[in-house]
């Protein structure tokens, strides 16, 4: 399945100068900048250095936010659409106090949305990529979670500087589906059932123990340069999931030796109603809700 991927300033860097590597000018005109074009910390270095000279408080903020996000390798996580839904009908009535990004900055990304989120100073800072350009917002911890999510509370950058004409802005359901995800990502993040580490493809059929899955984590790392994460990713693969039916009427067929077969029917196979009760479908693919105390059924 493939998701959208930010795309970062220093990924912008490399293509724009990708034409004129080579050349000696080009050389020189990084060289006196001090710049090296195959380092994204040189290169980050010296854009928040013109950001931060330029008063570009958002801008510089995101490098920052992006040179971290380098620095840890890049890390991302894939929010299936099975489980993406299931999250925005969560009700996060909590202190935003209980969030704690797993990376100091990371990536999330949807099949159509992809966004970098850091935590800063008592605040989560969001960058949401648009077609031509980024929209960056604030929002702080000192609310629930939900009346954030319902826009309350939400400062959004007035100034967010535009790469393409149009100016686009991201939309209410944009920024919202932004915060949903980072909080699910957020009180996610400890469950190995649910949160798992990206393998190369080769290493994929393999059933390995959770050993041999760090180290295939550590090679896609190392192969890739980034580490990634699949959120869901089973249960968008199974076509069961795991529901309550409620009890209901269903119609069957006996024959005449059935106990419930109708004694004014002459019909080889008769119909009858039964009552069916309610119960679990597909209990095994269930994840199990932690309580906090040891099952005492021995």
């Amino acid at each position: 399945m493939q998701f959208k991927d930010y795309d970062s300033a220093f990924d912008q860097f490399r293509r724009e100068t990708k034409c004129v590597r080579g050349m000696k000018t080009a050389e020189k005109l990084f060289r006196d900048k001090g710049i090296d074009p195959d380092s994204y910390a040189s290169v980050y270095r010296a854009e928040v250095k013109r950001a931060a000279a330029a008063n570009e408080g958002f801008a510089t903020r995101r490098l920052m936010s992006e040179l971290q996000w380098y620095i840890d390798r890049r890390p991302y996580f894939n929010i299936h659409p099975y489980i993406e839904k299931k999250l925005m009908n969560v009700d996060f009535s909590i202190d935003m106090t209980e969030l704690r990004l797993p990376f100091a900055s990371m990536e999330v990304r949807t099949k159509t949305d992809t966004f970098l989120v850091a935590h800063m100073q008592n605040t989560f800072f969001v960058v949401i990529e648009l077609k031509g350009g980024y929209q960056e917002f604030l929002f702080s911890c000192n609310h629930k979670i939900q009346s954030v999510v319902d826009g309350k509370y939400v400062q959004a950058d007035e100034a967010s500087v535009f790469t393409n004409v149009d100016g686009l802005a991201a939309t209410e359901e944009q920024r919202r589906m932004a915060i949903v995800l980072t909080a699910g990502v957020c009180l996610l993040s400890g469950d190995q059932s649910i949160v798992k580490p990206v393998i190369l493809e080769s290493d994929r059929e393999k059933e390995l123990t959770p050993s041999e899955l760090e180290k295939y984590r550590n090679r896609a790392i190392a192969r890739t340069g980034k580490t990634g994460f699949n959120v869901g990713e089973e249960m968008e693969n199974s076509s069961k999931h795991s529901h309550y039916r409620n009890g209901c009427f269903a119609k069957y067929y006996v024959c005449r030796d059935h106990a419930k077969y109708p004694k004014n029917s002459s019909a080889h196979k008769a119909a009858i109603i039964q009552w069916r009760h309610g119960a679990i479908v597909n209990k095994d693919t269930e994840v199990l809700i932690p309580t906090g105390f040891k099952d005492l059924v021995t």
